[in-house]
């Protein structure tokens, strides 16, 4: 399963997705203690924090939010085509050697 998740960090990073293995904790950046979800993890910076975390995301603008989400799920969607294809050309392949 893929986590995605928005974080806060620290001030030079807002903007910043990163790709991860393992599973991450939602809600940590504002003191929830919820499960951790995921077997890969995708992360957002939408804001820097370290003092009033729950201030600051409540103050983060929508607009980078949005921006960062299509990114994230464009991305995921060429992965996907990329991957189907892949699978389409490895069976084509097999089919003709007689598998």
């Amino acid at each position: 399963m893929v986590a995605i998740d928005a974080c806060l960090g620290h001030m030079n990073h807002v903007g910043w997705i990163t790709v991860g293995t393992g599973s991450i904790k939602p809600g940590s950046g504002v003191n929830k203690d919820l499960e951790p979800v995921g077997d890969i993890h995708i992360t957002g910076v939408v804001n820097f924090g370290g003092f009033m975390d729950f201030l600051i995301l409540q103050n983060t603008r929508l607009s980078i939010v949005m921006k960062m989400a299509d990114i994230i799920s464009l991305s995921i969607k060429h992965v996907l085509r990329k991957v189907h294809s892949n699978c389409k050309g490895v069976l084509r392949n097999k089919t003709a050697q007689g598998f």
